[in-house]
């Protein structure tokens, strides 16, 4: 049977995951997928005002990446075209965003099981291989891409929460690698520093090919 993973690129906000999956779009042959934050009907509002809309935005992006989450595993366990499926933030990512938006108290606890309720849900189903990316950027680095980028929603976020999602994503890896996640055994971790300085995305199609060395690049398959 063919192996096909699901790749999921993960990084705090700027940290380059739009960017780098753009690249690997050329340069791989994969199916990628984008992510949805453009469609989310809460996604300003849940900055300008997180204490009323932090849930429901939560909510819209678990419904919508679990979505994304089983056409990825159908692709990966069923299509033949790609190689690979590689997702810009991946459900486990989402998980992050809400847990701080929860220790914070902008997610009340009613809605926190909610949204855990579907998120188990999801991860209860087949699984794929899987291998995380982690784009790895110092928060003062991606609060100057941000606002270098300037989207309106985005001028509330502080560094302070750059910091603590970043701290989270680091007990996600460590609860993954520690057989604590639904994705344990069947993930493998990949953390690649990701500031200006050593911002290369060869390096990471590098990390690809060594773990797939099946996948394909888009030159020898476009001939």
């Amino acid at each position: 049977m063919r192996e096909c993973p699901i790749i999921w690129l993960e990084s705090i906000i700027g940290g380059g995951k739009t960017t780098l999956l753009e690249y690997l779009r050329t340069m791989l042959n994969i199916r990628a997928f984008d992510e949805p934050f453009e469609q989310n009907p809460y996604f300003d509002d849940s900055y300008e005002k997180p204490e009323h809309f932090a849930a429901l935005a939560q909510l819209w992006f678990a419904l919508k990446r679990g979505e994304i989450h089983e056409l990825a595993t159908a692709e990966a366990l069923f299509g033949t075209q790609f190689d690979a499926v590689v997702i810009d933030r991946g459900l486990p990512g989402d998980e992050v965003f809400e847990a701080v938006h929860h220790k914070r108290g902008n997610i009340q606890e009613r809605e926190h099981e909610l949204y855990k309720l579907f998120y188990n849900n999801i991860f209860n189903r087949p699984k794929a291989s899987a291998l995380l990316i982690y784009l790895d950027v110092y928060p003062e680095e991606a609060m100057q891409r941000i606002k270098n980028r300037g989207r309106e929603a985005e001028k509330a976020i502080d560094l302070d929460y750059l910091v603590e999602v970043r701290n989270e994503h680091y007990d996600l890896m460590v609860r993954i690698e520690n057989g604590k996640h639904a994705w344990s055994g069947k993930t493998k971790i990949v953390r690649i520093p990701w500031n200006s300085r050593n911002q290369n995305p060869e390096i990471v199609v590098a990390a690809i090919l060594k773990e797939y060395p099946h996948i394909r690049r888009r030159d020898a398959t476009q001939s």
